[in-house]
């Protein structure tokens, strides 16, 4: 009979052991190849995020901004008085994130192929998905209506949301969402517009340069239209593309194929204009140690501490697409 993914049997481990019975194949002399099934994986998401590092359990964040206009006044007038006022505060609490995985010492004498040293090796591999699934579910779920959001930001409000408060007491609320709409040069404009009329918490003019596009991979082909054209992609005119040379960053984990994202910040994601930060407490790194008193079977576990969150998303715009 022929072997059929139906018909093939697939080994598992037992309560989390690798043992010699999981192995056999591999432990069998006259195998021919022996080969880890590789994965080139574009990671990307901790580039959109600006790296930083504590020693606390948790962050406190307080902004504070600055002074308004000089008024004219007299120099016999009473000189008017300003302050600088705080913001809004924000709290991002560390998290553990662990994992292990262990060995029958026998699997691991009979080793010929080095499979299990370099599954060792590659035991931070999981972390590096963890982390990019993590982050990307802060743009999946940015809207706050596909689930439950991974945070809010220091206003209390999503990632991407309408009527925000400003800490400044009269100014007026605004927005960094969208009107929904796809991918095209009237809606990328009328993004690269909302940068442009960005307020400061005084209500003031603070504009922003649109920089870069965060994209689906089914928005690539016609980002590269819009940002590669010398001439206006969607017309026949024949008129010069103002988003020529635009840059765009293409994270195959966003699961929303309408939904598309603006960064307006100066200096890049690694600018002091990004607040959508990702903190290090404790780096990636593993143990290995005997489970149970039993000197026979080894155990590795690997252990990091880290938390993400935004506090003003000055420098970001979403748009949910037209679907």
């Amino acid at each position: 009979m022929a072997v059929t993914a139906s018909t093939k049997t697939v080994n598992q481990s037992f309560s989390g052991t690798h043992i010699k019975e999981n192995f056999a194949a591999l432990l069998e002399a006259n195998l021919d190849i022996v080969k880890r099934r590789e994965w080139n994986r574009k990671l990307m998401a901790l580039k959109l995020f600006r790296g930083e590092t504590t020693t606390k359990d948790h962050v406190i964040r307080q902004y504070h901004y600055g002074m308004g206009m000089v008024p004219r006044n007299r120099d016999t007038e009473n000189l008017p008085l300003d302050e600088i006022a705080l913001g809004f505060q924000n709290t991002i609490t560390m998290v553990t994130y662990r994992l292990a995985t262990q060995f029958e010492r026998e699997t691991m004498e009979d080793d010929q192929y080095s499979v299990i040293q370099n599954k060792q090796v590659r035991f931070l591999d999981s972390l590096n998905k963890t982390i990019e699934y993590t982050l990307a579910d802060c743009f999946n779920s940015g809207f706050g209506t596909a689930g439950s959001a991974p945070f809010t930001c220091s206003d209390g409000l999503y990632f991407f949301d309408s009527a925000r408060n400003n800490p400044h007491p009269g100014v007026a609320q605004w927005s960094n969402l969208e009107t929904a709409a796809d991918l095209t040069e009237s809606s990328l404009w009328t993004m690269e517009q909302n940068f442009a009329s960005n307020l400061d918490e005084r209500g003031h003019r603070a504009p922003l340069d649109m920089s870069r596009l965060v994209i689906p991979k089914a928005y690539e082909r016609k980002a590269f239209q819009l940002a590669r054209s010398a001439k206006t992609p969607e017309d026949a005119l024949n008129s010069q593309n103002f988003f020529n040379g635009l840059q765009y960053d293409v994270w195959n984990y966003l699961t929303d194929t309408d939904a598309w994202f603006g960064f307006g910040g100066s200096g890049g994601y690694q600018g002091a204009e990004n607040e959508l930060v990702f903190i290090w407490r404790v780096s990636p790194g593993t143990t290995t140690y005997e489970v149970g008193g039993n000197p026979d079977v080894i155990a590795q576990r690997q252990r990091s501490r880290w938390a993400f969150g935004c506090d003003r998303p000055f420098a970001w715009r979403g748009s949910t697409g037209a679907a």
